[in-house]
């Protein structure tokens, strides 16, 4: 079972309400995690100078920095994770673009395909419970955003029932619940 969707401006700000991730905090830790590499690699480079100049034997002056660089890249590596997350975040949808979102059923759960061939599954056994309102079809995920079908994703009535049947049967001790 399959369906294509184009994903939209009333879409994006209805999934805005179930981000759990805060800008704000991302980008406090941005700032916290580059002060902290600029003073970790002041401390290095001071150590390191202090070293050489006092005439300290090479290997430790090695083992000193194999040892002082773990920290950094850790950092390092850190920042850059936090300056992607910031981006995708911060990336909002120009006017008239949408893009084509597709859902496919499979025996392990539910795969969101986008037209970027981002790929996220969503495992039957991780799914809490199933509200569905008016436009929209919210998947409750244990530990994740959840997954949001429009229901205009379904060409009629029966279609959205055979998916609420496929879907009873996957996640038998879950409720779902219809609150249109």
């Amino acid at each position: 079972m399959e369906f294509k969707y184009l994903y939209n401006h009333e879409d994006d700000a209805y999934n805005a309400k179930f981000n759990n991730v805060s800008i704000n905090k991302i980008k406090q830790y941005y700032n916290m995690y580059r002060i902290i590499l600029l003073i970790f690699t002041v401390m290095f480079l001071s150590i390191l100078i202090f070293m050489i100049v006092k005439g300290t034997i090479w290997y430790k002056i090695l083992i000193f920095a194999i040892g002082m660089m773990l920290p950094i890249l850790n950092i390092y590596l850190k920042l850059r994770l936090f300056s992607k997350v910031n981006n995708v975040i911060n990336y909002q949808m120009i006017k008239g673009e949408e893009e084509e979102i597709i859902i496919t059923i499979s025996d392990d759960g539910i795969i969101e395909k986008d037209s970027y061939n981002n790929e996220i599954l969503y495992k039957w056994k991780n799914i809490m419970e199933v509200f569905i309102n008016d436009k929209y079809m919210d998947i409750m995920m244990n530990k994740s955003n959840p997954l949001i079908i429009p229901l205009r994703v379904f060409n009629n009535d029966k279609e959205l029932d055979e998916f609420l049947e496929l879907l009873t049967s996957k996640i038998k001790d879950k409720q779902i619940y219809n609150i249109k």
